[in-house]
C-alpha cells in the first residue's frame, strides 16, 4: 500500500464507521456553530476578493481531501493556531519602525466534545475536491530541495517553522500529521485549482514540486529557537473595508504580505526574504510604465530582470484585476500617512 493511499483509506473507514447520520448531524452542527466564520463553497469569481477580505476563517471547501481525519477529530477537540493566532494576517498586521509585524495573540476557536468533533469531521470528510494524480518522481538531493524551499519557491518567506515569528502562511511543522499527501502534491502544482487566492502557482518542474511536497510533509528537525524578543509597539494600518476599490483589496490580501500594508516594501514577510521587496511609494515608481508593472505582476520578477522571489500572479489575477492593482499602485505615491 502506498503512503498516499493510507489517508484516503482512513477517511473512507471513518465515514463508513460514522455513517450518513453522523454526516447529517455534522452538517447541522457546522451550520449552527461554524459557518459564521467558515465557508464550504468557493466564492463567485466576481466576489472573491471581497469574500477573501471579509472572511473570518479559512474556507473548508474540499476539506475532506485536505485533512487527515484522525488529526481533524483531535484538533476540533483541542484547537490550536496554525497561523500564530493572527489569521488573517492583513486584519491583525501592525506597522512598526522595523516594518510590518504580526502580534502574538491568544488563539480563539470553539472546542467540540468527542461526539461533536467526530460528527463535524465526518461531514467535512464528505467535502471532496478533485485531486489530479501525478506519477512518482525521482528524489532530489536534500540540499537541492532546501534551496528550492528557501530561495527558488521562497516557501520560507511565508511559512514559519514555529509560532514565535508568525508569517502570512500557515505553520508547516505538523503538516505531515495534518495534510493528505495527495492534496499537498495537487496544491503545490496548482493552488488555484483548490481555491486559494494568496499563493501563486510556482514555475517548477514536476520533480521539484514532488521534492517540495516531501519536504513539507517530512521537514528536517527544527533548529533550537532563539530567545523570543518582545515585538515593537505598533499601530494599525489605514482602515480599509470591503467597499474599497478591488485593486486596494487585492493589494491588501496579496501584495501586502511582502510589500507592506502601506506599500513601503516592509511587509510581514519581507525580513525573511533574501531580496528586499520594492518600495511602492518610492520615487523610482514614477519611472515604471504601466506595461512594466503589468509584466512584473503577471509574469514575475524575472520578466523584467528582477528577482525570482517576485512570483508570477498570472494563476491568481486576471487582466482586469492586474489593471486594478496598477491603478492602486499609483495612489500609493500620493499618500503621506
Amino acid at each position: 500500500m502506498t503512503r498516499r493511499a493510507q489517508p484516503l483509506l482512513l477517511l473512507l473507514a471513518t465515514l463508513l464507521a460514522a455513517g450518513p447520520a453522523a454526516a447529517r448531524d455534522g452538517q447541522a452542527l457546522f451550520a449552527e456553530r461554524c459557518q459564521a466564520c467558515h465557508t464550504v463553497q468557493d466564492a463567485p469569481a466576481a466576489e472573491r476578493w471581497r469574500v477573501a477580505f471579509t472572511q473570518q476563517g479559512p474556507s473548508l471547501a474540499g476539506a475532506g481531501s485536505k485533512f487527515n481525519p484522525a488529526w481533524l477529530v483531535a484538533w476540533l477537540q483541542q484547537p490550536g493556531s496554525l497561523h500564530g493566532g493572527s489569521y488573517p494576517y492583513f486584519r491583525w498586521v501592525q506597522r512598526t519602525p522595523e516594518g510590518d509585524r504580526l502580534p502574538t495573540r491568544a488563539f480563539e476557536h470553539l472546542a467540540l466534545n468527542a461526539e461533536e468533533a467526530q460528527a463535524a469531521a465526518t461531514y467535512l470528510g464528505t467535502l471532496q475536491a478533485e485531486l489530479q494524480a501525478f506519477p512518482p518522481q525521482p528524489a532530489l538531493a536534500a540540499n537541492t530541495t532546501r534551496v528550492l524551499y528557501d530561495k527558488v519557491a521562497a516557501c520560507s518567506g511565508c511559512h514559519s517553522p514555529d509560532a514565535a515569528a508568525p508569517r502570512t502562511g500557515p505553520l508547516l511543522s505538523n503538516a505531515g500529521q495534518r495534510l493528505n499527501p495527495a492534496w499537498v502534491d495537487a496544491f503545490l502544482h496548482d493552488p488555484q485549482q483548490l481555491g486559494t487566492v494568496n499563493m501563486p502557482k510556482a514555475r517548477l518542474r514536476m520533480d521539484q514540486v514532488a521534492a517540495l511536497a516531501q519536504y513539507v510533509l517530512n521537514p528536517p528537525p527544527a533548529e533550537p529557537a532563539s530567545p523570543a524578543q518582545a515585538p515593537a509597539a505598533g499601530t494599525p494600518p489605514k482602515a480599509l473595508d470591503a467597499s474599497a476599490p478591488r485593486g486596494a483589496l487585492v493589494y491588501r490580501v496579496v501584495c501586502s504580505q511582502c510589500h507592506g500594508v502601506d506599500g513601503d516594501g516592509r511587509g510581514i514577510n519581507a525580513r525573511f526574504l533574501s531580496v528586499e521587496p520594492r518600495n511602492h511609494r518610492g520615487p523610482e515608481m514614477d519611472k515604471l510604465s504601466d506595461e512594466h508593472l503589468y509584466r512584473v505582476i503577471r509574469y514575475g520578477g524575472t520578466a523584467v530582470d528582477k528577482s525570482a522571489l517576485m512570483p508570477s500572479w498570472a494563476s491568481v489575477l486576471n487582466d482586469a484585476e492586474i489593471q486594478d492593482v496598477i491603478a492602486y499602485l499609483k495612489t500609493l505615491r500620493q499618500r503621506t500617512d
